[in-house]
């Protein structure tokens, strides 16, 4: 909580504030969410112990939609309850959602973030607000944890992948061929 004040205060400064990054290890414990929290008991004076756990299990509740949707992709509406199912009878994320504010959150924005690049793929077109989407939930997941990352290479391989269906362009090569043309070139 004294971290998520610290950065409060260093955004209320005009970013000067510099001794909210000196709390030791602390700072890569999920800054996103202490941050969160912190601004809404600003916003609200809400008491933040309370808060806290409330904004955790929020976070565990919206795991859920995104699940069900990646169900709904990979397979029929079986596979989404049945994969929304296995999640709530685990008792450890029952168990973390209302006390761990690093791996829900972080759980929570994979999920989002997954769902919104298979939902990028499955469109075979990169609409403006669905990559708005897609960037916004990856950033989300940066911001609580740094195994966001991996993220990204399933952006890459997703675009990859987008791109060799793609097909044939206007001058009637291929994406791969002009693809491992950049490639040599650049090598």
């Amino acid at each position: 909580l004294e971290y998520g004040q610290r950065t409060l205060h260093y955004y209320q400064n005009g970013f000067s504030y510099a001794e909210s990054f000196k709390t030791g290890n602390i700072a890569d414990k999920g800054p996103g969410f202490v941050f969160l929290n912190s601004f809404v008991h600003w916003l609200f004076g809400l008491e933040p112990l309370r808060l806290w756990h409330l904004l955790i299990s929020f976070c565990a509740i919206l795991t859920l939609p995104p699940l069900a949707g990646l169900g709904k992709l990979f397979g029929n509406q079986r596979v989404a309850f049945f994969s929304v199912l296995a999640l709530l009878l685990m008792p450890r994320f029952v168990g973390h959602s209302f006390t761990n504010p690093i791996d829900i959150p972080f759980a929570c924005a994979v999920c989002w973030a997954m769902f919104a690049m298979l939902r990028l793929y499955g469109h075979n077109r990169l609409g403006k607000l669905n990559l708005a989407f897609c960037a916004l939930s990856i950033g989300l997941a940066l911001s609580m944890r740094p195994g966001g990352m991996f993220l990204f290479f399933y952006m890459a391989a997703i675009g990859l992948l987008w791109a060799l269906q793609a097909g044939s362009s206007r001058h009637g090569h291929t994406v791969f061929k002009k693809v491992f043309s950049l490639s040599v070139r650049i090598t």
